[in-house]
């Protein structure tokens, strides 16, 4: 571990500052910064965490942030570019700057206001994993769980890394299809994983000491029809007697129907189907969406002659698993509705 720390010294001043900020007695209701900002008198740029030159800061939206600010009174630190009251004691040399990261999708920057040096805040969604090793570390901290800990990854789904680590433990991901990866082998900034749909299980380690673990994946669980399909047609593939515009039971519904209003495909259903009524001078309908029942839109049309191009979209109006059509009466010579439902997971 000493030779490590020596060897990596020169590299990792972040990471020994903030070795000697936690070494240092902790008092109740003391709080260790996220950021520590550092200018003397006669510098052109900031020094955040060990690393100069005024660098660039990834934030996650929706979360705080403290920045310990030590600086020259000629360089007060200041936030630039966020909401009205997301910043608390900003634009100060000396003391603790709070930052409540808005929700929404924005970018900000920080500046020195005397002589307006600074960089770039950059904001991302909450990552799917946080990736930190310090300097002395010879094991990653993953969403808090030490010591390299295994990874379970789904195929075909896209995950984020966010990696804020000593500079002599970059994070890499290892055996993936090239092009699968972006930004591997940082130990500052996002990676971001798009796993393959194929079987495949790859490995992280830190490129210079070569310490890690595994990733493991597994197939994506099974959507609410594909487990539809496998109950009553074992099978989950869109596929013959149980793909979608199949009628199976010939009720003149075919299985997306079935599906969407929670009917059973083998048995003549059709008159379970909810009804549409005349009431107040509209034509409507209402039902609630059966449970266990997602991957569905669920729309309704009028037309006064049936041709393909005829027919018109009604609004839902329903709320929190209800879904409710309407369409006014008067006005037409004849009126003619359906009901549509389209799955989600089919272009």
């Amino acid at each position: 571990m000493n030779a490590c720390i020596h060897s990596c010294a020169a590299a990792c001043t972040a990471a020994v500052v903030l070795l000697l900020l936690t070494l240092m007695p902790v008092r109740a209701g003391d709080v260790i910064p996220d950021y520590v900002v550092t200018a003397e008198s006669f510098e052109s740029a900031y020094t955040i965490n060990g690393n100069a030159g005024s660098p660039e800061l990834t934030l996650i939206r929706g979360r705080t942030y403290t920045f310990s600010v030590s600086a020259c009174d000629c360089h007060p630190f200041e936030i630039v570019g966020a909401p009205a009251g997301s910043v608390t004691n900003n634009n100060i040399f000396d003391g603790t700057i709070t930052f409540n990261v808005p929700a929404n999708a924005a970018d900000y920057s920080y500046q020195c206001s005397v002589h307006f040096f600074g960089g770039t805040i950059k904001t991302i969604p909450p990552p799917d994993y946080m990736v930190t090793a310090r300097s002395f570390d010879s094991a990653y901290t993953i969403n808090g769980a030490a010591n390299n800990p295994t990874l379970t990854l789904v195929r075909g789904r896209t995950y984020t890394f966010l990696v804020s680590s000593c500079s002599c433990h970059p994070f890499e991901i290892r055996g993936a299809p090239p092009g699968s990866v972006t930004n591997n082998n940082t130990n500052d900034g996002v990676i971001t994983f798009n796993v393959p749909a194929t079987a495949a299980n790859y490995t992280y380690v830190c490129s210079f000491h070569l310490f890690g673990g595994p990733i493991n994946t597994i197939a994506p669980p099974l959507s609410s029809i594909e487990t539809w399909r496998q109950t009553h047609f074992g099978t989950t593939q869109n596929t013959g007697n149980a793909a979608d515009t199949f009628d199976f039971d010939n009720d003149r519904l075919v299985n997306l129907v079935e599906f969407a209003f929670g009917l059973d495909p083998k048995q003549g259903s059709s008159l379970q189907l909810p009804q549409w009524q005349l009431q107040g001078g509209n034509f409507l309908i209402a039902f609630a969406q059966p449970a266990g029942v997602d991957g569905v839109i669920y729309g309704a049309e009028w037309s006064e002659s049936m041709s393909a191009d005829s027919w018109t979209s009604l609004t839902d109006t329903g709320i929190a698993g209800q879904h409710a059509f309407s369409v006014p009466v008067a006005g037409h010579n004849k009126l003619l509705v359906r009901l549509t439902v389209r799955n989600t997971a089919v272009p």
